[in-house]
């Protein structure tokens, strides 16, 4: 036949950019991107991120690429045997998991989202999505991340990764209702969706009674406050206790002056009608 030149870059031996790969994965479906190796024992498999869509709620996120169906399958396996949470894994295709495969995932609560049927490339400028993120994880957020109860409770305010105490606002509307702020969420609650309603009656808990005492000391109580009495200290327990739940933070929200003898919010709250922060 006849001769074919050739130039260097035709003979270059291209080899896939894995970390820049899975760092445009993680911008594109907003996730938070880990600088993790691969994950022992799985070849090309690694950790590419931490899904956490609100605070308390961390799910690992994985990004295999495999050329067997049952090299595939074996990174499925180890997966869920290390993992005792939830995750998502990520693959380029559906060809090698089987149905079979699919649905022993999700009977994990976890998910599998295929690269070819969510991603595509844009010219020069790494991915984009087909689908907005969390049309994508639609059912993992349904299966994973509570909802509101048809009694009209709820079971935990949307909080932001990342917020603090410090970034959370509390403002009573009235008697029965607060405006909360906490980073870009936002919205207005009353104390049985707060999960400070007494189960026999309905009506408002100690621990609200109390959460209203705290607005009216703009977020402070201590023994001079006509309210102090000896009752608040079960209660303060009680109250940083629902608090923590319903905002999916850790640490205690109200903490002990052990100078000025008071309990101190570490959020801002005020009552109704005041409308300085």
């Amino acid at each position: 036949c006849e001769a074919i030149p050739l130039r260097r870059q035709d003979i270059v031996v291209y080899e896939l950019n894995r970390s820049a790969l899975g760092a445009s994965i993680a911008s594109a479906l907003q996730i938070t991107q880990d600088e993790k190796a691969s994950v022992d024992g799985l070849t090309m498999t690694s950790q590419i991120g931490t899904y956490s869509p609100y605070a308390g709620f961390r799910f690992p996120v994985y990004l295999t690429i495999q050329m067997e169906p049952d090299e595939f399958e074996r990174v499925v396996d180890g997966l869920l045997c290390r993992n005792d949470k939830p995750f998502i894994l990520l693959t380029p295709t559906r060809d090698l998991c089987p149905p079979a495969l699919e649905r022993r995932i999700e009977a994990r609560n976890s998910a599998l989202i295929v690269l070819s049927e969510d991603f595509a490339f844009r010219d020069r400028s790494g991915l984009r999505l087909k689908r907005s993120p969390d049309e994508i994880l639609a059912r993992f957020r349904a299966v994973n991340l509570p909802s509101p109860k048809a009694d009209g409770s709820m079971v935990f305010f949307p909080t932001p990764d990342g917020i603090t105490w410090a970034d959370v606002r509390i403002k009573f509307y009235d008697g029965h209702t607060v405006t909360i702020w906490a980073g870009e969420k936002t919205g207005r609650y009353n104390y049985t969706q707060m999960g400070m309603a007494n189960r026999r009656n309905g009506n408002p808990t100690k621990q609200w009674e109390l959460l209203r005492v705290f607005a009216e000391g703009r977020g402070r109580l201590d023994w001079s406050s006509s309210a102090a009495h000896d009752r608040w200290k079960k209660q303060k327990e009680l109250l940083s206790k629902r608090l923590c739940e319903f905002f999916r933070l850790d640490d205690d929200p109200i903490e002990w002056e052990k100078d000025g003898k008071a309990y101190r919010c570490r959020f801002r709250i005020i009552p109704e009608g005041d409308d300085e922060y």
